[in-house]
């Protein structure tokens, strides 16, 4: 028994470290878009990591949000930037929504080789 209890716990670790975004080759960081959680019926907290700086210091990193582009870009019309910071780990930020239309996000993160993002979320509308 205990050795199955091993087998399926490394079976796991080899699952999770999978799930790690690779490095990137062009200098970019490594940027992951969490989750969020409802505050209010018009507010959610988003959540964010920059996993590694892809051997570049991130000198900003947020989250890029809209409720018409679905994939929210930096310098876009209908999009708004929230900065979160600067460097590597976990970030979050507390934003307002509207209870009638959906609110697309990611995160984003910049050092001297260029922007990336992660993942685009949606929080549906009520």
């Amino acid at each position: 028994m205990k050795a199955k209890q091993i087998i399926l716990a490394a079976a796991a670790c080899l699952m999770l470290a999978g799930c790690e975004p690779a490095v990137h080759d062009d200098g970019t960081a490594n940027v992951w878009t969490r989750s969020y959680t409802l505050i209010t019926n018009y507010q959610a907290k988003l959540y964010g990591k920059v996993a590694n700086d892809g051997g570049n210091p991130v000198t900003e990193r947020g989250f890029v949000v809209s409720t018409i582009d679905i994939t929210p870009t930096i310098g876009y019309s209908h999009t708004t930037k929230v900065v979160c910071g600067s460097g590597v780990g976990d970030f979050n930020e507390t934003v307002q929504r509207s209870v009638t239309s959906p609110l697309y996000f990611r995160a984003y993160a910049i050092n001297s080789a260029g922007t990336s993002y992660g993942t685009t979320t949606n929080i549906p509308a009520n």
